[in-house]
């Protein structure tokens, strides 16, 4: 006799688990595009670039920024939470920005951290950036999952960090300013391999 199985596949269950990383990370980017308005200096003029960046190399920057972060909490980051977009400037209309136009980045992670040390962890954290020259601006307020905002001044980049739902640890965005990609420049095309 066949008996139906209510056991989820182990390639459904890693599906499963991806698309919600994916979800989460999604919010973590979108979350962030008020911190790229502000970052841009604001919606009603069209955001100069501030420097010509390739996306490889200013997503391999954040990434220097969020290690930067890890290394400072000493916590691990969440593999499975991690996620890259790369939006219009402010100014120059909503949405992601085309291949060869200029773009911001937003690229969030999550590090590992129990709740009952979130709280310290946030607060160390607000305190080293701080040391480091940071600018420190407040979030926490109403429904903003947000805790604060460290601004590089001098680089124009931002790192926003705040907790997330119970269980998920610390959620990092950091977000780089307009930039231009260099001339010419797309994404190399897909390949398929045999």
């Amino acid at each position: 006799m066949f008996k139906r199985s209510t056991a989820v596949p182990s390639g459904a269950a890693v599906r499963g688990a991806r698309a919600a990383v994916l979800m989460v990370s999604g919010a973590l980017v979108l979350g962030s595009c008020s911190l790229v308005d502000s970052a841009a200096g604001g919606s009603e003029a069209p955001a100069k670039p501030v420097r010509v960046e390739s996306r490889e190399d200013a997503k391999t920057r954040a990434e220097r920024v969020q290690d930067h972060v890890r290394t400072l909490t000493g916590l691990e980051r969440d593999p499975w939470a991690n996620l890259a977009g790369y939006f219009r400037c402010s100014g120059r209309g909503m949405g992601i920005a085309d291949e060869g136009e200029p773009y911001q980045l937003g690229a969030g992670t999550q590090l590992k951290a129990a709740d009952e040390q979130r709280p310290e962890v946030i607060r160390a954290l607000r305190e080293k950036l701080a040391g480091e020259g940071f600018k420190i601006v407040s979030k926490k307020s109403g429904a903003d999952t947000w805790d604060f905002e460290a601004v590089h001044e001098s680089d124009h980049y931002t790192i926003t960090v705040g907790g997330v739902k119970s269980g998920q640890g610390v959620s990092v965005m950091v977000t780089l300013p307009c930039q231009a990609p260099p001339a010419g420049a797309t994404s190399p095309a897909p390949t398929a391999t045999a």
